[in-house]
């Protein structure tokens, strides 16, 4: 009998699924089901669970489905999500709120009051995260103040994680990647930290169990084979957060990816936990011991998509398109900081806001967007420039924004350094891929992994005009910032 296992890749935009065969031979196309975020009051960033659970067992049936898969031929369920999503559940583990995604920003003011206590540094190097409104840690204490009398219903604490392994398995249980993004978790000991859930109001029995990303399920819920169409005898590999994974499939030696999606990140695996001396970088467990260090910023194809709104474009891509390379490489008066959604890495400054500096009479449309490009290049760059020994280690380009060669253009200039583009951008679904292949298929990751594939390098140019622009965005930074602590 043929036997395939279905990757599952939980986004903040959409799910996607894809199937493989005991070859480690993809079967078919990725099948995608795009996710609205509940954004009904300002700072709101939420996914209905429901809605969750529905699009996550559509997605199990279409793709067997369209392949042509029998439910008898699936083994395994392998699962990656988003990482900092927190919601709270009763006794009966019942949602009693939505899904609070790390682009959630009503938590802000606490964050800022939280960083300024004088542990913020230490709590750091526990748990390799910040106080900030990405993380539970701030959104707890917000639905504590904000909810008082649903705050008394409640018995544990979810992620989007365990609410899927909850469901699909009948355990609460947690991987140790997506639990280390948390805050509430402890990357030295891979344990709950009591101190920091003293701090927020919580206990450890609150909390799902925590397992290893490589830890398999031997069945799934009588509920949840009967939903998805499957045999109970089906396993279920937790996986890790989509984060560590992509860097486990693009980057698996160390180099560096620069993600551009919905939002940016700068990011390597690393052997064991960095804590950056002044906190501008995070630290959490990726997987098989190994760690992922780096930055995230709330600006990427988000700040091209409120850009679209503005001008009434239908969509970022047209948006990019409308400035074509040619424009784009030119000089502009226009400089853009890129916080419209708050800045995350590397100054963590809760309630940094959006600028358009330089507006003229004559400015056009497609210099405002070609300054927004740059500018989410800049974000990334201040970054960069925090990572230890990044002039030994390639560039890799991943996410929707590496299909852009007016984005890829402008971050290699604005980086100095050649950017590889992988023949295979889909970072999360490839890493959580290899780990599946040394668990079911026996291999190894660590030897059985080869450098990726390269199917384009871009080389920097026109260094000199964005180092000029890259200094002009940091003194405009500077005159802002303090109005934003």
């Amino acid at each position: 009998m043929k036997r395939y296992f279905l990757l599952l890749d939980l986004g903040t935009g959409s799910i996607r699924c894809a199937a493989f065969d005991t070859r480690a031979n993809r079967i078919g196309k990725i099948i995608q089901q795009r996710l609205n975020l509940i954004v009904d009051e300002p700072g709101q960033a939420e996914h209905s669970s429901d809605r969750i659970l529905n699009a996550l067992y559509k997605i199990i049936r279409q793709t067997c489905l369209t392949n042509g898969i029998e439910k008898k031929e699936i083994e395994a369920l392998c699962i990656s999500t988003y990482f900092h999503s927190v919601m709270l559940l009763d006794k009966h583990y019942n949602p009693l709120t939505n899904i609070l995604t790390w682009a959630d920003e009503r938590s802000s003011n606490i964050a800022s009051r939280l960083r300024e206590c004088d542990s913020t540094l230490k709590f750091y190097k526990i748990s390799g995260c910040r106080f900030h409104q990405t993380f539970p840690t701030a959104k707890i204490i917000w639905l504590r103040k904000q909810y008082p009398e649903v705050f008394k219903k409640v018995r544990y604490i979810s992620s989007a994680k365990d609410f899927l392994i909850k469901n699909l398995t009948g355990e609460f249980a947690i991987d140790f990647s997506a639990a280390s993004a948390s805050g509430f978790f402890n990357i030295r000991t891979l344990d709950w930290e009591e101190e920091i859930l003293k701090l927020c109001g919580i206990s450890r029995a609150m909390l799902p169990s925590l397992v290893p990303p490589e830890y398999v399920f031997d069945k799934l819920s009588t509920g949840a084979a009967e939903k998805a169409g499957l045999k109970i005898e089906t396993k279920v590999l937790i996986g890790a957060g989509d984060a560590a994974l992509s860097n486990i499939g693009t980057a698996p030696f160390g180099d560096i990816v620069v993600m551009g999606g919905t939002s940016g990140a700068v990011r390597r695996l690393v052997d064991k936990p960095f804590f950056e001396p002044k906190g501008r970088l995070f630290c959490y467990y990726a997987a098989g011991g190994k760690y992922i260090s780096g930055g995230a910023v709330n600006a990427g194809a988000s700040v091209l998509t409120f850009m679209a709104k503005l001008m009434g474009v239908r969509d970022e891509r047209e948006l990019i398109d409308m400035v074509g390379l040619e424009k784009s490489l030119k000089p502009s008066s226009v400089t853009i900081l890129p916080f419209f959604a708050g800045e995350r890495c590397p100054n963590w400054l809760s309630n940094a806001e959006g600028v358009i500096y330089g507006l003229k009479l004559t400015t056009s449309r497609e210099e405002v967007v070609s300054s927004a490009i740059d500018s989410i290049c800049y974000s990334l760059r201040s970054i960069y420039e925090c990572i230890p020994g990044r002039k030994n280690l390639k560039v890799i380009a991943t996410g929707g924004l590496s299909n852009s060669k007016i984005w890829l253009n402008k971050l290699a200039g604005i980086l100095g350094i050649d950017i590889l583009v992988p023949s295979n951008a889909e970072g999360s679904l490839l890493g959580l891929k290899r780990m599946a292949e040394s668990i079911f298929l026996k291999g190894s990751v660590s030897n059985k992994d080869s450098p990726i594939s390269i199917k384009e390098v871009i080389k920097p140019h026109n260094i000199e005009r964005f180092e000029q622009g890259y200094r002009k965005y940091n003194r405009i930074y500077s005159k802002f910032n303090g109005e934003w602590i």
